[in-house]
């Protein structure tokens, strides 16, 4: 698998605006270099990056010491402005028996929407109400935070098609992986 060399403005932009939110901004932009700074405060929607600034700006959110609850809660708010409206969409054209399995196969889809020029997402299921997915050749998967807030993307996404789902962050730290255990009901 090759490793991921992009990464939309919409998804920088949405956890930016969540660190924003948490009054931690002078904190956040202390931890990026002064070009990485600006890079990141001249982002424009929809255009693609370079992963290396992703990798500066979830190394600096990192930094900030954000609890896994909060990570996820941020990955959730991300979620609902980035992929929820896409994937309402989707779920909508897959049809109206739609199942959290049907959803979760159409991940590559959401990846590539965010992701760019690598990285590749696979699911097994483990169960009638349960699978397991993992995203490899993600630089940005090293970071805490990153696992944590995609753990709540999942969840604010596949809610549109269950009552409750519950997703768990069970990657190991460091390393271009990211590994996601997802149940429903």
């Amino acid at each position: 698998v090759e490793t991921a060399t992009g990464i939309r403005s919409a998804l920088l932009q949405s956890s930016l605006a969540i660190v924003e939110k948490l009054g931690m901004t002078d904190r956040y932009f202390a931890q990026l270099t002064p070009d990485e700074a600006m890079s990141i405060r001249g982002l424009v929607v929809g255009q693609w990056n370079p992963m290396s600034l992703g990798v500066a700006h979830y190394r600096a959110i990192d930094s900030l010491g954000l609890t896994a609850v909060q990570s996820k809660a941020n990955g959730k708010a991300v979620a609902e402005k980035v992929q929820v409206g896409f994937a309402s969409i989707v779920f909508r054209g897959i049809g109206t028996a739609v199942t959290p399995i049907d959803a979760l196969k159409r991940t590559p889809a959401f990846f590539e929407r965010l992701i760019q020029g690598g990285g590749a997402v696979g699911l097994a299921q483990r169960g009638p109400k349960d699978a397991r997915v993992e995203i490899v050749g993600i630089p940005i998967g090293q970071f805490e935070y990153v696992r944590n807030a995609w753990a709540g993307m999942f969840e604010a996404t596949l809610g549109l098609l269950t009552y409750r789902t519950i997703v768990r962050n069970v990657s190991q730290r460091g390393g271009e992986r990211v590994l996601l255990e997802v149940s429903w009901v």
